[in-house]
């Protein structure tokens, strides 16, 4: 995992003296949780809480127009008091998308200490992607967000990066390994359309989707061996 981070590095580095327009930005964010406990249920103190402190970092690189590559990279440290975690509460295990063929390990380190809380370092390469432009289309290969659909909070269309009612501390939606076409056929339509990589490649865990948006009306359909989804999404301002 080392070694894959110390690539990417020296790549970026021997990138950044090409001559081509590049961009390196991300951000840095705190989420802290307090909770008051109810009275049935036995914990020490009234209040409990977590905290996480997430970095990322995001790097563009366009040698030309028509061309770019996009790389994205998060590490979080995360705090949960013990008392919280027994219930099955605070961060949990990292989250993950079934829809990447490889991945690195998204724990990093783990600690637990029954007096100080547990701590949870874990990452994730959330973009790596080429994307290639042309007159007629914009192709994309790699990591990237495969993502559809429109809802106040929850977006029951969106089954291949969702979001559930209940994760607050997520700004970003998850990376997928896909391949995907997008067509425009108007001013405001276009043909979407794509395969999406499952563990390994196996044939069981890949997805395949078409989505014609056509002006405020989307048709979507998508499929896997497990699930199966058609759609019809209507929006507007």
């Amino acid at each position: 995992m080392r070694l894959k981070i110390i690539y990417i590095g020296i790549l970026i580095a021997i990138i950044s003296t090409l001559p081509a327009e590049f961009d390196i930005g991300g951000y840095y964010k705190n989420f802290f949780m307090l909770y008051d406990m109810p009275e049935y249920m036995s914990f020490q103190n009234q209040f409990s809480g977590t905290m996480t402190n997430t970095f990322r970092f995001e790097f563009t690189y366009s040698p030309e127009d028509f061309t770019s590559f996009n790389l994205a990279y998060n590490i979080s440290a995360s705090v949960i008091e013990p008392s919280l975690a027994g219930e099955g509460l605070g961060f949990g295990t990292p989250t993950q998308n079934k829809y990447r063929f490889n991945d690195i390990a998204p724990k990093i380190y783990s600690l637990d200490k029954d007096s100080a809380g547990i701590l949870q370092v874990a990452q994730n390469l959330d973009r790596a992607y080429f994307r290639v432009s042309a007159k007629f289309l914009d192709a994309y290969i790699g990591r990237q967000v495969v993502a559809w659909g429109s809802g106040r909070m929850v977006n029951p269309s969106n089954v291949i990066s969702p979001f559930s009612y209940d994760e607050l501390d997520k700004e970003e939606y998850i990376g997928v390994d896909a391949v995907r076409v997008r067509i425009p056929v108007g001013a405001l339509s276009e043909i979407d359309m794509g395969y999406i990589a499952g563990e390994r490649f196996r044939m069981n865990n890949n997805a395949f989707f078409i989505n014609t948006r056509l002006y405020l009306l989307c048709l979507l359909y998508t499929s896997d061996a497990a699930d199966e989804l058609d759609g019809v999404d209507l929006g507007g301002r």
